[in-house]
């Protein structure tokens, strides 16, 4: 016997993979399976066993199986016990990739703002996630995955309707291309409103204090750096050594919602720490080696708490929409160069694309 459960624990032998000839323990007690389900885990747990010690396909049925559970125990038996077996996981992504790959390139020819939309595609991939093909991604099962969404990253509910409103783009898109692979978008009920939300303005003096209190370089060039230019998240976490020109005076942002890369000057504010920053990095690595979007919230109210300013919202956003204002209300730039400056949305830049002149670069740089 080369599987023994215990309260909804199957202790198992590895027969493949990095882990060959270690003992593993699947712990299933946190899926509250029922005993009828909890038999047919254990059955098809030992036959997948036995298809790895035999070096033979998984059974049909056991691959069906494998395809019906919820996604939640997919991933879980996937990321312990599939992890060097193809048969009856991969087929399925695999059906799903295919489609995403031909909607990234009939996405080129599309003419709508949001469907050229760089951040369409990088949330449809995340639909690979559900281990499905794509008959079987249900309502449900994306229900699932913006509850995981939400909880993994903590995404406010306007985040969230954002990722179904670019999941609903590809399987409208899907059904008109292959009505018989889908019947019914699983999209339909899922919430896709975004409520209008007033973002807070952040206050200088606050930032001022907020610098102060720093304990680090990054820190410091951190709030300096989304406090001068506006930048999306993103765009400041993934800013590379290349993309800082210290001879030139220069920051080039690789905007997160297409393929554009826009201009920033390297602001005052900001230069003074990069000298340090840039030490010893190479042209390929990252600015920020601590901050990341893993922990980029969790740092900044912890900072907001200790110095005893406001927490504002949304946290990085207000940034944003603060930089916006104050430019807005410089008489000598123009509404166009402001957009320039933050980024115009990928419908705008097609319609009044022009580049940043080197005179407004140097000024604000000054």
């Amino acid at each position: 016997m080369f599987c023994r459960d215990q309260r909804h624990q199957i202790i198992f032998r590895h027969y493949c993979g990095p882990r060959e000839g270690r003992q593993d323990t699947l712990s299933l007690g946190r899926f509250r399976l029922s005993d009828r389900e909890w038999s047919g885990m254990k059955r098809h747990v030992e036959r997948i066993l036995e298809a790895q010690r035999s070096e033979a396909p998984i059974p049909r049925s056991t691959a069906d199986w494998l395809k019906s559970i919820p996604r939640k125990q997919f991933e879980y038996l996937q990321s312990r016990l599939l992890e060097k077996q193809s048969n009856g996981c991969e087929p399925a992504q695999l059906a799903l990739a295919e489609w995403i790959d031909e909607y990234e390139a009939a996405r080129q020819e599309m003419n709508t703002s949001v469907a050229t939309d760089e951040a369409v595609l990088r949330d449809v991939r995340k639909l690979l996630r559900c281990g499905n093909d794509v008959s079987r991604i249900d309502e449900g099962c994306l229900s699932d995955l913006i509850v995981d969404l939400g909880e993994e990253h903590h995404y406010v509910e306007n985040t969230l309707a954002r990722h179904a409103k670019h999941w609903n783009l590809f399987f409208e898109w899907l059904r008109t291309r292959n009505p018989d692979t889908l019947g019914t978008n699983p999209c339909d009920a899922l919430n896709r409103s975004i409520a209008p939300r007033e973002k807070d303005t952040v206050q200088w003096e606050w930032i001022d204090q907020l610098v102060a209190s720093c304990r680090t370089t990054e820190e410091r060039y951190w709030l300096r750096f989304v406090q001068w230019t506006g930048c999306r998240l993103r765009e400041g976490l993934t800013l590379r050594a290349c993309d800082v020109e210290l001879n030139r005076n220069r920051i080039l942002l690789q905007e997160s919602k297409n393929n554009r890369v826009r201009i920033n000057p390297i602001y005052p504010a900001i230069r003074e720490y990069l000298p340090d920053l840039l030490r010893g990095l190479g042209p390929g690595d990252r600015v920020l080696s601590r901050i990341t979007e893993n922990n980029c919230y969790e740092w900044l109210y912890e900072l907001q708490d200790r110095v005893g300013v406001p927490r504002w919202k949304p946290p990085y956003n207000a940034f944003r929409a603060t930089r916006a204002n104050q430019l807005a209300a410089d008489p000598t730039i123009t509404e166009h160069q402001a957009g320039l400056l933050l980024g115009h949305s990928p419908a705008v830049a097609r319609r009044n694309y022009l580049s940043i002149d080197d005179s407004l670069l140097e000024r604000l740089a000054s």
